[in-house]
Order: C-alpha cells, then structure tokens, then sequence
C-alpha cells in the first residue's frame, strides 16, 4: 500500500499562500534550504491537571472516577500510550515524519498523567503567542477496582508556542531558505521567528532566481527579535503589493535563531485569514481576521 504523501511528492510548479500562517513542518513550501528543522512539544502547565474527579457524579461511584475530555484528535500510539501528531495539508494525506511523542504520559505510578492519554476535541485553542492543548489523562487509579484502564480521569494542559511545531533553525553560522514558487494576494509579509540574539532578512525573488528589487536581503530592514507576529519590510518600500499574483519566491537569511512561519497579510494588523483550530480568546469567528488585535 502506497503510503507516501502526493502534494510532497509532485508539489504545485506554483503554491498560492492566500490563506494561513504557513508553517515548516514538512517541505512542501521549500525548494532549498542550509537550515536544519527540529520538532516542538509543548510544556506542560505547571498545575496541571486543571480538573480531577471531584463530584460525585465525576467519582462514579468509586468505580471509574473521570473528569477530562474523551474524544479523538491527534494520534494516540497503543503500544507506547503516548499522543502522536501528524500533519496534512489536504485533509486526506497524512505525514508522521516526526515519530517522538508530543504529549508524553509520566510512566509513573500514582501520578495524574500515569498512561492513558486523550487529546480534546478541536484540537487546540489560540491563546495569545500560545497554543493551548486540552487532553485526558488516566492514572488507572479506582477507589473500588483497585486499577482500570478507565480510572482517575483528569483533564491536562499542554503550552506550545504558536506555530511552534516544527521550526528552521540556523547556529552562529548563516543559513537560508528559498522557498517554492508562490503567489499571494496579500500587501504585508510577517514571520514568526526568535532571533533575539541572531538576525533575520528576506529577499524576494523571481522565476530565475534573481532578485526582485528593491526586495532584497541588503535592502531589508533587520530583524532581532523573539516574536510570533513581525512584519518584514524594506528600505523606501511600503508593502509587497507591486508582487500580487506573480509566481515569487522568498528567501530567508537567517543566523543563530529559528523561523517557525510566514504568510502575507492583508492588513497591517497581521490577519492571516487561516483557521484557528477552536478558536480563542478575542477572535470573531473560525477564521484569524483581527490579526495582533487578538494579543490584547
């Protein structure tokens, strides 16, 4: 059974990014790269579990106390009772070119989080420059059984850096990364990125590979700074507006830091106007539309 991801095997000549933050957890986007890509799991909140059974309704009579979240999302490996990821862009096709866990259980007995792993549904909310991670978690503790697989139930929170699943980084030495052909619709390039102790600048370029000026890497202003929204711009230039549906390319010149994303807005507020998984606090709807709006 063919199990290889087609839209990585032959991608587009050309890749619209109209929509959405784009992320570099596989290589879709990219046609070369020096940069080196290393997966992200998320932190666990330090009080976790936020809920435990408490109620007597939760303590269920003793036999299988629950209070947590029981549905699907992320993968769940049976053999390690651990939360897998995978990524897809069509919804279809799924790549799991990172096979270390991404939500860990303790292992341990007597701890809230022992084995048995649950993500929420939804996935995940967005939180500011975080990403929030509801999931079940077992302890195989019953009061009346003893253990059971379905026992001490308690809801977790896992903290991940938004966009965070997988960044491109570089050392002390310089690297960089050309992406694919790509048109876009918007008037504002914006990254996520931490270079507060390194540097980050962007060139445009065309079909041939030559620069388009004036976007090119000496004529952009640098970038030193550790954030999940920082907009790109350019000596004398107002926005990438002249470069609307012309196949382009990007490239990123980074040292000492990591790039986690980039897309072209249409606001100046960042907007990307991609999904939001469940959402979150201060956005209108299913959709990113208010852009930094949404950090206050």
């Amino acid at each position: 059974m063919d199990l290889s991801v087609p839209y990585l095997k032959n991608p587009p000549s050309v890749i619209p990014i109209n929509v959405g933050r784009q992320v570099f957890v596989d290589d879709f986007l990219i046609e070369h790269t020096t940069l080196h890509r290393s997966f992200h799991t998320p932190r666990l909140y330090e009080h976790s579990p936020i809920l435990k059974p408490e109620t007597s309704l939760e303590m269920n009579n003793g036999i299988c106390p629950v209070a947590c979240p029981f549905n699907d999302g992320v993968f769940y490996d049976p053999k390690d009772q651990l939360l897998m990821i995978g990524f897809s862009r069509d919804g279809f096709h799924w790549d799991r070119t990172n096979r270390h866990p991404f939500i860990a259980s303790s292992q341990k007995e007597g701890t809230w989080n022992r084995a048995y792993l649950h993500s929420a549904g939804g996935s995940c909310l967005i939180v500011g420059d975080e990403i929030y991670f509801y999931f079940g978690a077992w302890s195989g503790l019953s009061p009346k059984l003893g253990g059971h697989m379905y026992a001490g139930g308690s809801t977790g929170l896992a903290l991940l850096r938004r966009d965070g699943f997988a960044s491109l980084d570089a050392d002390t030495s310089p690297g960089s990364l050309t992406t694919r052909l790509v048109t876009f619709k918007g008037k504002y390039l914006f990254v996520n990125t931490n270079t507060k102790d390194g540097e980050l600048r962007v060139e445009i370029l065309d079909q041939n590979d030559q620069v388009i000026v004036p976007f090119s890497s000496n004529n952009c202003h640098s970038i030193c700074t550790n954030k999940t929204m920082q907009m790109i711009t350019w000596q004398d230039v107002e926005d990438v507006s002249p470069l609307i549906d012309k196949p382009v390319k990007f490239k990123f010149d980074l040292t000492n830091g990591q790039l986690y994303s980039f897309w072209v807005s249409p606001d100046l507020s960042g907007a990307s106007y991609g999904c939001i998984a469940a959402g979150g606090p201060g956005f209108t709807g299913p959709v990113d539309t208010i852009g930094v709006t949404q950090y206050h």
